[in-house]
Formats: C-alpha cells, sequence, structure tokens
C-alpha cells in the first residue's frame, strides 16, 4: 500500500517555488503522447485525503469531504461538448486529491509538458487548488506535484502548463537520498494526472464548497509557439496564463482577468491589479531559442504604484532573479522595448555581476517595486525578437 504521508510530502515539497507560484505557459505540443477531451469515460476520481485514507466512502463517512459531484458534464466546456466537473465539500483535513490514472505509465523525457484547461467557477477562501501529476521512480516510490496551484477565476478558463521533467529534477535535486539520481528520465514514469485541493490554514478545511471543470488534458513533447514567431503572450486564446503569488500574511494575491476591450492588439488584453509590494505576477518562459529583445504594450488603468519586470533563471533547481526596468505606465497604450542585456543580477545593482543565461530562463516576472502602493495596468502582446 502506498503511504499517503510519502506521496504528500512530495506535493507540498515544491511549495515555495512550484506549487505557489507555479510555472503556467501557453505550450503547443508535438505529437501528444496522451490526451483527454473528457468527451467520454469517467475522468478523475477519487484518491486519497488526510487521515491517510484511501476510500471515498470512508472519507464521506467520517465527515472529511461530500462529494456532491465528480464525473463528465456538459454544463462547461472550453473544447468539445463536455468537461470534467467536480463540486465538493471540504470539511476538515488539510488536503484530498483525485486521480485519474494513465494505464502503466508515460516514459519521463526532458521535454516532457503536461498541459490543461481549468475554471474554478466557484472558489472558496482558504483553499489551493492544483492540477499535477505523480510520478513512479525506479526504486519503486512515488513522488507528486502541482504544475501550479491555479489562479481561481469564476469568469474564465486558465490554462495550467509545465513541464514535468523540470519539477521531477528539483524533488530529486533536493531529496537524492529518497528517489536517487533523475539522470536523462530513464526508469521513470509518468502514472497518473492529479487535481490537489489543498487547505492554507494550519486548522484545515472549515466547510469549503468547491466547483471547478477540467478540459483538454494534454501529456507531449514541449515545442514552444515563440519558436516559430517569437510569441510569449498575445492575450487571444481567451486562457489567463499567468500566476498570481504574495509573500506577505497580511497582503492579498494580484488579481489578473481578461479584458475584452481596448486591447493594443486583438481581441484581449491581460489585467494585473496589484495591491501593494510583496506581490507578484509570473509566466513561464517558452523555450525560444535565441532573442536579444522583449517587446510588450502596457497601459495603465489605476493607482499610483510602480512595477519592474523579472526574468528568472533555473540555476541547477535554485532560481537566480534578474531585475529589468521599472515600466513605464501612462493613461494610454506605449510600446516598451527592453533589451536582455538591461537585465542584472539579483534585486539591485549590488547584488553581483553575474550575466543572464538566456538558455536557463523559467519566468517572467511582474513585481511592485518595494513599498509601492496599489497598481493597475493592462498587458498586451509580449514577443521576443
Amino acid at each position: 500500500m502506498l503511504n499517503v504521508q510519502r506521496v504528500f510530502a512530495a506535493f507540498v515539497l515544491m511549495a515555495g517555488v512550484a506549487c505557489i507560484w507555479g510555472i503556467p505557459a501557453c505550450y503547443a505540443t508535438d505529437g501528444p503522447i496522451y490526451s483527454n477531451r473528457f468527451e467520454e469515460g469517467t475522468g478523475f476520481s477519487f484518491w486519497c485525503t488526510s487521515g491517510n485514507i484511501w476510500s471515498l466512502s470512508k472519507a464521506q463517512e467520517e465527515g472529511y469531504i461530500k462529494v456532491n459531484y465528480a464525473g463528465l458534464s456538459d454544463e462547461e466546456h472550453f473544447d468539445g461538448k463536455k468537461s470534467y466537473k467536480l463540486d465538493i465539500t471540504l470539511n476538515k483535513g488539510q488536503y484530498c486529491l483525485f486521480r485519474l490514472p494513465l494505464g502503466h505509465g508515460m516514459p519521463l523525457t526532458d521535454l516532457l509538458n503536461l498541459s490543461c484547461c481549468m475554471r474554478v467557477k466557484k472558489p472558496a477562501g482558504g483553499v489551493n487548488v492544483g492540477f499535477g501529476w505523480s510520478v513512479m521512480v525506479p526504486n519503486g516510490k512515488q513522488m507528486g506535484n502541482n504544475i501550479p496551484f491555479i489562479q481561481q477565476c469564476p469568469n474564465g478558463w486558465v490554462l495550467a502548463s509545465g513541464n514535468i521533467f523540470n519539477a521531477v529534477k528539483g524533488i530529486c535535486s533536493a531529496n537524492e537520498n529518497t528517489y536517487g539520481k533523475l539522470g536523462d528520465g530513464s526508469g521513470f514514469k509518468v502514472d497518473a494526472l492529479t487535481i490537489n485541493l489543498q487547505s492554507r490554514s494550519k486548522e484545515g478545511f472549515s466547510g469549503q464548497n468547491i466547483v471547478l471543470y477540467a478540459d483538454s488534458a494534454v501529456l507531449g513533447k514541449d515545442k514552444s509557439q515563440a519558436d516559430l514567431t517569437g510569441l510569449v503572450d498575445n492575450c487571444e486564446n481567451g486562457l489567463i496564463g499567468w500566476t498570481p503569488g504574495s509573500w506577505a500574511k497580511d497582503r492579498l494575491s494580484p488579481v489578473i482577468s481578461l479584458a475584452d476591450a481596448n486591447a493594443s492588439e486583438g481581441k484581449f488584453a491581460v489585467v494585473m491589479s496589484f495591491p501593494g509590494d510583496k506581490t507578484v505576477v509570473r509566466k513561464a518562459w517558452p523555450m525560444v531559442k535565441d532573442w536579444q529583445n522583449i517587446n510588450l504594450s502596457i497601459k495603465k488603468i489605476s493607482g499610483l504604484g510602480q512595477c519592474q519586470v523579472y526574468l528568472v533563471e533555473d540555476s541547477n533547481g535554485k532560481e537566480e532573479w534578474f531585475h529589468g526596468p521599472v515600466l513605464p505606465l501612462g493613461p494610454v497604450w506605449q510600446k516598451v522595448n527592453i533589451n536582455y542585456s538591461d537585465f542584472k543580477y539579483g534585486w539591485g545593482p549590488a547584488d553581483g555581476d553575474k550575466k543572464l543565461d538566456k538558455s536557463k530562463i523559467i519566468y517572467l516576472v511582474f513585481l511592485p517595486i518595494t513599498g509601492s502602493t496599489d497598481i493597475e495596468f493592462a498587458i498586451d502582446n509580449i514577443k521576443v525578437e
């Protein structure tokens, strides 16, 4: 019998990096290894919850959860005519996992990308919602993690996407005695997709009701659109590919939405509303072969704060931050051009002279400057060239 504490420890292991900030991205895939549009079948099923409970009937009898509905539904869909729907009441405990098995498992490679369209139609305070995976390790143990804790967005679909190999690499690096060395991934297999509900409170769940939908899950090889078009985000696919976060206990995370009017180009722009400093919005950096400049359009909506752009590099599983310029904010759309040489190591000029390695970039980040008050602005048509 698999030990739930071991599995869940791996799910929350990366909470300081992968779970809180997440790694969403708008990827295409080259030859999907697995895809599920949730047009038939049953979708995800209960896996486990707090108290080392693996039986759904026991979890409900003992009052941990109540599953109001779990299965395919035609109420909401991003693609096709149906999606997977989960309507669940979380009464106690710290976590609850649902699982979609992948048969004998899919081989893990350095190009393996997982994505799924998610919509949390009925959010609940104090609950993180994650979409993720579990991996069987050659030594017989199992690990798992979220791609992100997705934004709870009742009015739109969010794309949860990221490279599984990189996430497993980080876990193995920090826990080599448990999982062994990753190497080229030989013997590691992705054996399930997961939905993870986790309490933000030490006291656990307290009767929160969550209603969510999942659609168009794809497991395949990374093939970034930016390779072909230089596109990072033109905001036109109807998905929010950015993840908000906050490291101040008394401050809410930024709110992200799609604006269907006044976009600089096309139909949509992304609106980011920051309550102040110590908050962040990030997006996974696509696999761009080479580039010199980041181009974007930006327009201030309200507030007096200021925001700075960053790039984050993966240095053997550790994040290295490089700060760029403070963004110009005005009442009309402005085009901004940022050269890669404008990004300096650390949080300020005195932090060091390490050079940015463009091949190791994992995130594009917007971060209000220290002491900044609230600020809301729109971003559109982010490209590299």
